[in-house]
């Protein structure tokens, strides 16, 4: 087959289009390009180059997740106090990120486990593992007591993710039939999530103090799917929804009861 400059052009376009880093806002936005991620003053942001040549920078907070050309996925977790990227290596009931040290702009080279209730915990060394990781993993016995007489170790993370992961999502479909109930008499006698969303959105209308609605608006959308699914919600998204309507008490007053 005869090479031409026109079949070269054809596949450096093919390439250029499949090995591509794709950004998703939290706004809903979905950017395809180039990024790189920068430190400023204590702050991360996103530098993006679209596939235009369109240059802009995010703040680590407008970013809700980044896909790589390689396949990983990144998105903002919380590491003690402190806000950063995390790179997903296992997602769910319990996941598995890893991060950037505090004084490292490269490697991502420490790990954190974060529950389905919002908690944490940076994976200890060896020494300490038994004792944190049983204890953090307290919502399944099982797994928690393998981990406890070292049946499971640090060298079976993923085996303990897998094993914690099955082991509570059995627990929530078997409640699902407990709880069927005590939802109806719930949503008989308090505010239905659909409502909240409803009073919510009036109050941020007609509100007088909010900067950046459309994004608090965006930020409220992706909060109810969460709920609505049953999903956990970040740390990061609760940080950022309770300062974006902290100048408002009858928003902030609501959005405390949302996330109750």
């Amino acid at each position: 087959m005869k090479f031409t400059t026109s079949t070269f052009l054809l596949f450096l376009f093919a390439f250029s289009v499949s090995a591509q880093d794709t950004i998703i806002t939290m706004k809903g936005d979905t950017l395809n390009g180039s990024f790189s991620l920068a430190k400023s003053n204590g702050n991360e942001f996103v530098n993006f180059t679209s596939n235009q040549g369109k240059k802009e920078r995010f703040r680590l907070f407008d970013v809700k997740q980044i896909k790589t050309a390689d396949g990983e996925i990144l998105e903002p977790i919380r590491v003690d106090k402190r806000y950063t990227f995390g790179k997903v290596m296992a997602k769910g009931y319990l996941s598995l990120h890893s991060y950037r040290s505090e004084n490292s702009n490269v490697t991502f080279n420490q790990q954190i486990l974060t529950n389905y209730d919002g908690s944490s915990l940076a994976v200890p060394g060896a020494f300490g593992f038994k004792k944190a990781v049983s204890r953090f993993l307290e919502a399944c016995p099982a797994v928690s007591e393998k981990v406890n007489d070292k049946t499971l170790g640090r060298d079976d993370l993923d085996q303990i993710i897998t094993e914690y992961n099955n082991c509570i999502g059995a627990l929530a479909n078997k409640n699902k039939s407990n709880t069927s109930e005590t939802t109806k008499n719930k949503a008989a006698t308090s505010p239905t999530l659909a409502s909240q969303k409803s009073d919510f959105e009036t109050l941020l209308k007609y509100s007088d103090v909010i900067e950046n609605k459309e994004d608090v608006s965006d930020m409220l959308n992706d909060l109810v799917q969460k709920l609505s699914t049953g999903q956990a919600i970040p740390n990061y998204l609760r940080k950022i929804m309770t300062e974006a309507v902290s100048k408002d008490a009858k928003l902030s007053a609501l959005l405390k009861k949302i996330l109750e």
